[in-house]
């Protein structure tokens, strides 16, 4: 009896193919439905597990190599999809850090303007900050304070 990848009899191995055979072909074609499956997920990176170890045997059929092919083919396409998913997060997360860092900047900036050096006590109450809809009101509650502590009763 020959064995396959992870100790898979012919059997397990035909089922398995079949399966992620179908999985490529709905991968291909329901994706989104499917790209947050943790399962999904999972399984892919046992297929790539697989995938290697397999494509370092060298007595596998031409059937076998090309379902080998179907699987890393899918694999490769989650993959990227999910790093391509990572990076967009990161910029999206990237900007609205920057966005907020220059909108403490911009009320630093206005606060010392209208009331001279600001102690280092107010400087880290500004900069602990992060409400992005808060440092966006802020400077509108500026032009209506009198005097500092009566802008900083707005924090």
């Amino acid at each position: 009896m020959k064995r396959h990848p992870d100790g898979m009899g012919e059997e397990r191995w035909s089922r398995f193919a079949a399966y992620t055979r179908e999985e490529c072909t709905v991968s291909r074609t329901h994706h989104d439905q499917f790209a947050d499956d943790p399962l999904r997920n999972l399984a892919l990176e046992l297929v790539a597990s697989w995938t290697i170890r397999t494509e370092q045997q060298s007595d596998l059929s031409q059937e076998e190599r090309e379902q080998l092919m179907n699987v890393s083919s899918a694999y490769l396409e989650w993959k990227e999809q999910t790093l391509q998913e990572g990076r967009q997060e990161g910029q999206r997360e990237g900007e609205l850090r920057g966005r907020q860092a220059a909108a403490r900047e911009i009320l630093l900036q206005l606060l010392t303007h209208k009331f001279g050096p600001l102690s280092a006590q107010v400087v880290s109450q500004i900069q602990a900050i992060t409400d992005t809809e808060k440092l966006e009101q802020l400077p509108k509650a500026l032009f209506d304070a009198t005097d500092l502590q009566s802008f900083l009763q707005n924090l």
